[in-house]
């Protein structure tokens, strides 16, 4: 009876020990983990590029607003400077950073882009005032808000579109990062904006 009665004892202790083994991975479920997590981390990349361009997108537009706001507040008018017209705020854009600047060598404030957001290209394509100038790559705003050619020598006050420094037709900011473009359009004489997105 003694014998007999030892048996179930010896099947609990068995199977109390081949449960600690069921706990483990085996190798195939540790592929198989691995390949389920690469395939996820392949959707979602495009995604995380998506919220890179668009938080760049966002960063250079709040920029182009500050822009406008300090040429505000910060009014050049000077009827006792021939030149003061040439002070007024503006921003350009290179593929590693924004820059806010007053004139071509006055204070300036830097945005980073490449680094931040992995742009890139951005760029900005104004139309020009006179047809025999270069496209110009930045916005400047006057003290009303206005965009118009911060480094033409006319003040900004004609009438007609050939004796006015205002913009008479959108601006245009390119960004782009390795997988998507974004087009901001800057409108004239407000600065309205709108920003469309496509891959590339």
């Amino acid at each position: 009876m003694s014998k007999i009665s030892n048996y179930p004892k010896v099947e609990r202790y068995i199977n109390k020990k081949s449960s600690k083994f069921k706990k483990a991975f085996t190798m195939l479920e540790l592929v198989v983990v691995i390949v389920v997590v690469g395939i996820l981390a392949l959707i979602a990349l495009p995604k995380l590029d998506q919220d890179q361009i668009g938080s760049a997108v966002d960063d250079i537009m709040n920029a182009v607003r500050r822009t406008q706001l300090l040429a505000m507040q910060d009014n050049t008018f000077d009827p006792t400077d021939p030149s003061w017209n040439t002070k007024r705020w503006r921003i350009r854009l290179s593929s590693n950073s924004y820059i806010i600047s007053q004139s071509p060598t006055g204070r300036e404030i830097e945005g980073v882009l490449d680094k931040k957001y992995g742009v890139t290209f951005a760029d900005i394509n104004c139309p020009a005032i006179n047809p025999r100038d270069p496209t110009p790559h930045h916005i400047g705003f006057d003290e009303y808000g206005r965009i118009l050619e911060a480094n033409n020598i006319i003040r900004g006050y004609g009438n007609s579109a050939t004796g006015s420094a205002l913009y008479q037709s959108p601006c245009v900011i390119t960004v782009q990062t390795r997988h998507q473009k974004a087009t901001i359009t800057v409108a004239p004489v407000t600065g309205a904006m709108t920003v469309s997105y496509e891959d590339i």
